[in-house]
């Protein structure tokens, strides 16, 4: 994976291969992007039958409940899974202390959700919100008893059991929610299929790794330099992340947040789930290298050349799908989150780029200054996301959320930067094919949606079906242009075309 041309390896040394660490990644990341795949394909099953069953507001009551949940949650997150990745000769009194200190953050989190729940109905003026903040009182506190010793399948690489966990877990939610949809079709089926998820994914966890918890605070002391920061880390990346739906549920409605919220997913789609599966493939590689920093850097700007050559033309592409793919797959009611993703789905495809940077400084024990970019990208971007909310409703939101994404990709790079002292560029340097690739993608695009597609005025389905073809064909053919011009350099086409049955091409 490492960016190398033929000629460059004359004369010298080449860069340090990563032969022990790409087979495992890669099985990894094949897990992992076979998990998402399958969960979002669940997940899209899920929304498309609960979209057409529920309305808005059904959405924008239940998102602002567990918006409040997923808050508190990642405020008080320890990194239970990163801890036991990190450090690799946990013994039984370090599952412990993280259970314990999972068993304490869920009775909090618990806590704290049933003391909102007195007055949330009267501060987003609905009733029913208080019914939901109770309910999901007790679904923070059934995640707190996971079993921490299930993390060793992923710190030893078997991404399988996890597939199968939440396989099962987002399979029993999917159907208890249509269930109760079907029959109620009240929020109440967003709710109890949530809860019925959690149930299985907790029982499983223990019954593929066998564990029986202890109450102990033993390791407190050793593990608390990593996990405190984590921590630290959690809070910040809690009030990035799930602050948006308070606040346009506040300010604008919960008919819009459901917009928003709805919206948004829609748009990290395409490129989030290529991008986390491959972060997450990446940190236990990481980790293990943390005494070897060259190889460790090569490892993190392959994963960024991967992820360039996948989530940028899908971040690009989604844009120009969004009005065909709601038309035909959510119907009328959801018209208005057309342009959100227009604007959104791109800037998601640049994020994804630098995604794998935060799994990069964890591994390198470094965790403060993932903190101090997080803290910057919050002081920024909420107050521009409050004004732009306020003075133009539910699009200024979405540009300002745009602005915060571009903002953090900047921040990422130069998180790149203190954790090398090399070029912040770099990792956008390695993906330069993928960038100039998805350019010439964007204006086949936009002459066949301005241009050619308005002459003949085609279904929804055949249309949507015509822009993936032109966009991926202008996309992979430049790209092997690209990559010719510059010698064939190992890379994510040489990846691509050795998984190919064609023999003697790469």
């Amino acid at each position: 994976m490492t960016e190398t041309t033929p000629s460059s390896s004359k004369g010298r040394a080449p860069t340090p291969a990563l032969e022990p660490v790409a087979p495992a990644v890669v099985k990894s990341t094949a897990w992992m992007a076979g998990l998402r795949l399958a969960l979002r394909l669940i997940g899209v099953i899920n929304t498309l039958v609960l979209a057409r069953l529920l309305v808005p507001e059904d959405f924008g009551l239940v998102a602002v409940g567990v918006a409040v949940m997923h808050l508190l949650q990642n405020v008080s997150d320890i990194g239970v899974a990163q801890a036991v990745v990190r450090f690799r000769h946990a013994d039984r009194r370090h599952l412990d202390t993280l259970f314990t200190l999972s068993l304490i953050r869920g009775g909090v989190v618990a806590g704290l959700l049933l003391v909102v729940a007195s007055f949330a109905g009267n501060s987003f003026g609905d009733d029913r919100v208080q019914g939901i903040f109770v309910a999901l009182a007790g679904l923070a506190f059934i995640q707190a008893l996971h079993n921490p010793r299930f993390y060793e399948f992923e710190r030893d690489q078997d991404f399988s059991k996890e597939f199968l966990v939440s396989i099962i877990e987002k399979g029993v939610a999917v159907i208890v929610s249509i269930a109760v949809a079907v029959h109620t079709r009240s929020y109440w089926a967003i709710v109890l299929g949530l809860g019925a998820g959690f149930v299985a994914k907790s029982l499983l966890m223990y019954g593929l790794k066998p564990y029986r918890p202890r109450v102990s605070l033993a390791r407190l002391g050793e593990m608390w330099g990593f996990t405190g920061w984590v921590t630290g880390v959690s809070v910040v990346v809690a009030l990035n992340n799930k602050l948006d739906p308070l606040l346009l549920g506040r300010f604008l409605g919960l008919a819009p947040a459901g917009l928003y919220q709805v919206g948004g997913q829609l748009s990290a789609m395409p490129s989030m789930e290529v991008a986390a599966p491959v972060a997450r493939a990446l940190y236990p590689s990481l980790s293990r290298l943390d005494t070897d920093p060259i190889r460790m850097r090569e490892a993190y700007l392959s994963g960024a050349m991967v992820l360039a050559g996948i989530a940028l033309p899908a971040g690009v592409g989604a844009a120009f799908a969004a009005s065909d793919g709601v038309r035909l797959f959510l119907g009328p009611q959801w018209l208005e989150i057309i342009p959100l993703i227009q604007v959104l789905a791109p800037v998601y495809g640049l994020m994804a780029v630098f995604f794998a940077t935060q799994s990069f400084a964890l591994a390198l024990g470094r965790p403060r200054t993932v903190f101090v970019r997080d803290c910057i990208a919050l002081t920024i971007g909420k107050p521009i996301l409050i004004w732009a909310a306020l003075t133009h409703g539910l699009m200024g939101a979405a540009y300002a959320a745009a602005f915060h994404g571009l903002l953090y990709t900047g921040l990422q790079a130069w998180l790149y930067y203190r954790l090398t002292a090399r070029s912040p560029v770099e990792p956008l340097w390695r993906a330069r094919r993928s960038f100039l690739s998805v350019i010439v993608m964007s204006l086949s695009l936009f002459g066949w949606v301005t241009v050619v597609l308005p002459t003949f005025g085609p279904a929804p389905l055949v249309s949507l079906f015509s822009i993936i073809l032109v966009g991926g064909g202008a996309y992979a053919l430049s790209h092997g242009i690209l990559w010719y011009a510059e010698g064939r350099p190992m890379g994510v086409e040489r990846l691509v075309l050795n998984a190919l049955p064609i023999k003697g091409v790469a």
